[in-house]
């Protein structure tokens, strides 16, 4: 049998060959690993924006029902507003005419009281007359009766001219007595129609501090819901 030999050049190339191939072999294989990572790192990128992005929008919309909500009580709230500030309105009016009724029932009372101090002011000076009389002056008084029956009346004038007095003055005091009954009447109705109001103009400020604390609410809210739709 016969051996072939090749040429010691043929087995380099070969040897290279070989060396090269396996070369290019691993740096595919390197290649294949990189890729494989790059697109197991980009799959996981994606799907990571992709969960941020649906987070992004269901807090996008939450914040919309939380505009919608705050919306919808802004405007109830408005209408509460309105209707409060008309009562107040009207209380003002109501203790207006009740502080009127007050004062004309004062301003009445004050009337009879003058009248009531001059009636009793004439029954003084007819009383200290009498008394004058009772000192002598009543025996002058009898020398001016020009008949019979001017002398036999005269007490009993005096008397009737006592009891009318007597009557004026308590018809008088029973008068100022209503009189002032109607004015604390008049003025427990203007002190309730103040408390009223004021119930109700506390109640306004109440309004108006949870008036503002809502607009501020809704515009933090407007804001963060188009910061959400850029980020989007």
């Amino acid at each position: 049998m016969k051996y072939r030999h090749f040429p010691a050049a043929a087995l380099a190339a070969g040897l290279l060959f070989c060396t090269l191939f396996s070369g290019l072999t691993a740096y595919a294989d390197d290649k294949k690993g990189e890729l494989t990572q790059k697109q197991t790192e980009t799959r996981q990128e994606y799907e990571a924006a992709q969960s941020a992005l649906e987070e992004l929008q269901n807090e996008q919309t939450q914040t919309e029902s939380e505009v919608a909500a705050l919306t919808g009580q802004a405007a109830e709230l408005a209408g509460q507003i309105t209707t409060v500030t008309d009562a107040v309105q009207n209380a003002q009016t109501v203790l207006d005419e009740r502080q009127a009724a007050a004062d004309a029932a004062r301003a009445a009372l004050d009337a009879k009281q003058a009248e009531y101090d001059a009636r009793l002011a004439v029954c003084r000076e007819q009383l200290r007359a009498m008394q004058r009389l009772d000192g002598g002056g009543a025996v002058w008084l009898l020398a001016q009766a020009k008949s019979l029956y001017q002398l036999l009346t005269f007490d009993a004038v005096l008397q009737q001219m006592s009891a009318r007095n007597s009557t004026v003055l308590a018809e008088l005091d029973a008068e100022a007595a209503a009189l002032e009954q109607a004015r604390a009447a008049a003025d427990e109705a203007a002190r309730q129609a103040a408390d009223a109001k004021a119930a109700l103009e506390q109640q306004q400020a109440a309004l108006a501090d949870t008036q503002t604390a809502l607009e501020a609410a809704l515009l933090d809210a407007n804001s963060t819901l188009t910061a959400q739709q850029a980020a989007a």
